[in-house]
């Protein structure tokens, strides 16, 4: 699509990025298997000049925290 890495560099240096408002704990869960404890933690990230909230949702098996996924939030 850019065709070179520097065109490419180029167009991510000029692309907008929205700024972080606000980030808040969502939920924190355990599960526990045989010999394993998986922890899970949700933020819900949401951003300046109203674009859409998303919620990120991280796991941890004991080797550091890894990403499950990052979708749009949910209202209740």
């Amino acid at each position: 699509r850019y065709g070179t890495f520097e065109l490419w560099q180029q167009a991510v240096a000029k692309a907008q990025h929205p700024k972080v408002e606000t980030i808040q704990l969502d939920y924190v869960s355990q599960d526990k298997e045989d010999d394993y404890t998986f922890n899970y933690t949700g933020f819900k990230v949401t951003f300046e000049k109203g674009q859409e909230p998303v919620l990120v949702r991280l796991y941890n098996a004991g080797k550091g925290w890894g990403i499950i996924s990052i979708e749009d939030v949910e209202e209740d």
